[in-house]
């Protein structure tokens, strides 16, 4: 049913499934807009519903500090619905419905933030799943072939993860936060040097852990030049990520610095995290971090440590090109091998670049979209940009 200016309502919730379902059936994403109120009693008496790509985005002043922006999404589309409460109901008195973009095939309308809403029964259905230890992927799959499809699902798996991960904050809100006090006070009884530390939402929930008993500040105060972070450590029943600062000691034996149990991996997290590490090592700034190639870990690093060289660990590098170039590793193709010779044997930059070329070429590879982020951080893991680095061997 297309919308006219004759349309009523009983509430705005009425009106909002109501374009809610529009959206849907045309082909494009919905949102509110803005609203008005009585300022005889506050009730809502004007809304605004519009199509998702209504507007433009403002200028963003750190454009020029990002290498890849954002894609822009927006239109300026005007399509528009304007209800009015006239004597206790909601009466459409605008209305526009020409777009300036195309639509989206039906097949695809339910990616829509506006269309996906998990259901409270599946979400305990997905509760269930996660403690008996089914991974949140094989959950989705499941749910997808009851529904037929994950066109007709109403969510995505994006959505699982967030549903998850706020269950668990609050699981950690209201027993394992207390049992991680408590074990922390015992510590610092025992020994008190041993450095703890969490952060709290806005409804003083925690969400990131940090701690470092006295022998890991001992350990970082001899051989913290060096230091490899890594958070591939997901083991824990509740997957949230295990954080571990380590390194190696005068008999190359791996020592650890400090471990946190992370909320998410966002800039903010990572953040904490890093002033956290420094001030329970008195600011003691090493010469060179190792990570991975999270790029919200790359970011959070830069602002809390600009002085810190920053290196990928060539490990994880290694276990990447596995995942994304497997099709050009068929039949003794020898890539790999020659791919690693580009990592560590070139001490020249000019014999890097020319192999570099050569293997793209060779492999038919010039266009391959890791390869290309890769190599735009060369200056982060191969050896002739790293030659001149205190690595002491760590994640090379």
């Amino acid at each position: 049913m297309t919308p006219t200016l004759d349309l009523e309502f009983d509430d705005l919730e009425e009106a909002w499934q109501y374009w809610v379902g529009y959206g849907k059936r045309i082909g494009f994403g919905v949102r509110k807009e803005n609203s008005n109120k009585s300022k005889k009693d506050g009730s809502i008496i004007y809304y605004k519903y519009v199509c998702h790509k209504e507007g433009v985005r403002k200028p963003d002043k750190r454009d020029f500090k990002i290498r890849k922006p954002r894609q822009e999404t927006r239109t300026g589309c005007e399509v528009r619905m304007i209800v009015k409460k006239v004597n206790g109901r909601f009466r459409v008195s605008e209305l526009y419905l020409d777009h300036n973009h195309p639509l989206e095939p039906q097949e695809t309308v339910h990616m829509f933030a506006s269309q996906r809403k998990l259901p409270k029964a599946q979400g305990y259905a997905l509760e269930a799943a996660e403690d008996v230890g089914i991974k949140q992927k094989a959950s989705f799959n499941l749910m997808s072939k009851y529904a037929g499809g994950r066109a007709n699902l109403g969510y995505t798996e994006e959505d699982i993860k967030s549903y998850l991960r706020a269950r668990r904050q609050r699981k950690m809100c209201y027993g394992e936060a207390r049992c991680l006090l408590c074990y922390f006070q015992h510590q610092l009884t025992e020994n008190p040097s041993y450095f703890h530390a969490y952060q709290v939402d806005s409804e003083d929930r925690i969400t990131n852990v940090f701690w470092a008993d006295p022998y890991m500040l001992l350990d970082y105060d001899c051989f913290g030049d060096v230091i490899s972070f890594d958070t591939t450590y997901s083991t824990n029943r509740e997957n949230r990520p295990l954080a571990i600062f380590s390194g190696f000691n005068h008999y190359r034996e791996r020592v650890i610095f400090g471990a946190a149990l992370l909320y998410d991996e966002t800039i903010e997290s990572f953040k904490w995290l890093f002033e956290t590490f420094l001030q329970a090592h008195k600011e003691k700034l090493p010469f060179i971090v190792f990570t991975d190639q999270d790029a919200a870990m790359a970011r959070a690093l830069e602002e809390v440590m600009p002085t810190v060289k920053h290196g990928l660990c060539t490990f994880h590098i290694n276990r990447n090109a596995v995942k994304h170039l497997g099709n050009l590793m068929k039949d003794d193709s020898h890539f790999l091998g020659k791919f690693n010779w580009c990592m560590y044997h070139y001490e020249e930059k000019i014999v890097f670049e020319e192999s570099w070329k050569e293997l793209l070429v060779k492999y038919n590879a010039a266009d391959n979209p890791w390869l290309m982020s890769i190599y735009e951080l060369k200056e982060k893991w191969a050896a002739c940009y790293m030659k001149d680095s205190k690595t002491l061997g760590c994640c090379r």
